[in-house]
């Protein structure tokens, strides 16, 4: 039994430490993949389908370009610090994708290709804006 766990828990690092360097060698850090946590080990995304992600206590939930939604027990903060540009937070709970931006409006919205309207606090709205002049 601990020869099958040490061997699985020995493939996941192996299975990381892959994607790890996959990511070097990739030049455009959109094309790059994250590791995210799961249950029974962990899913590889790649960073281009990730469209926005949202706060949500402990937990960070992570919408895809598919319209699927991945919940990960890590706090949004990891993601700030993890994610390049094109990824911006915009609110202390939102991080959006800057390449699914399809509107924003003076009330302090913006709207992404998946309909989403997300709010962008006074905080981050001049950074926000910034990228797009």
């Amino acid at each position: 039994m601990n020869k099958v766990q040490q061997h699985i828990i020995n493939n996941e690092l192996f299975n990381r430490n892959k994607i790890i360097v996959e990511n070097f060698r990739e030049t455009k850090p959109e094309k790059q993949q994250v590791i995210l946590p799961t249950i029974g080990g962990f899913e590889v995304v790649k960073m281009e389908e990730i469209v926005r992600l949202r706060g949500n206590g402990n937990f960070t939930d992570i919408y895809l370009s598919n319209g699927t939604k991945k919940m990960v027990c890590r706090f949004l903060k990891h993601f700030s610090e993890l994610l390049p540009f094109p990824f911006m937070r915009v609110h202390k709970s939102h991080i959006v994708n800057l390449n699914f931006v399809k509107s924003y409006n003076k009330g302090g919205f913006v709207t992404l290709h998946d309909a989403a309207e997300i709010e962008v606090s006074p905080t981050y709205k001049e950074d926000f804006l910034q990228k797009f002049k």
